[in-house]
């Protein structure tokens, strides 16, 4: 209740954060396959919005494609079913492809049943042990419109502070290549989106 009536005092009235949510989540290895699958149903409940239902169903698999080694790719089927009626349906595919050893360039598509499509391409450069390099493009479809997006990051281990003023560096996440699993997010929004998973089988 504290946190509603916060919500409330400073969104202006909108609540529409997380109350409770359970999650259920079901995954299995495959290595004669070299792949992996996991199912995830999970409910949602809100301060100031009707709850939902969300299945999904994610299979990974690493493989090797003529000379290229270590490829990856996932598929998810999801589906959202709204308490006050209403569902929708999604997928999202993605693969990512090794560039040498030490950058990796990588594909997404997420469509759903209203419309909706998002292509994502991103390229990795991790070969410096102290920086790492993202770059992104995009283009998102939605039946009221359409719009693109260009970004870039950079993460770098910082020196430490003149005079030994005792800062130390800068944590860095070093991403792998490998399959990926991902989770809904942001589903009590007309639209629920992807999110990728900490963490790789």
């Amino acid at each position: 209740m504290p946190e509603y009536l916060q919500r409330r005092a400073t969104d202006g009235g909108d609540a529409w954060h997380e109350k409770q949510s359970y999650t259920v989540t079901y995954s299995q290895s495959v290595p004669v396959l070299n792949m992996s699958a996991a199912l995830s149903v999970s409910r949602l409940n809100y301060w100031n919005a009707q709850s939902n239902n969300n299945y999904m169903l994610s299979l990974n698999k690493v493989f090797s494609l003529g000379d290229l080694q270590g490829l990856s790719a996932s598929v998810s089927f999801a589906r959202n079913q709204y308490t006050g009626g209403g569902s929708q349906n999604q997928v999202y595919a993605t693969i990512s492809i090794p560039w040498g050893d030490s950058r990796q360039v990588s594909y997404s598509v997420q469509k759903d049943n209203r419309g909706g499509l998002q292509q994502n391409v991103n390229y990795s450069d991790f070969h410096n042990p102290d920086t790492t390099w993202n770059i992104s493009a995009g283009h998102n479809r939605y039946d009221t419109g359409s719009n693109s997006n260009f970004s870039g990051s950079v993460q770098s281990r910082l020196p430490w502070g003149p005079g030994g003023s005792g800062r130390h560096p800068a944590a860095r996440t070093v991403p792998q290549p490998g399959p990926e699993l991902v989770r809904l997010g942001d589903c009590h929004r007309p639209r629920c989106r992807f999110q990728p998973v900490d963490g790789r089988e």
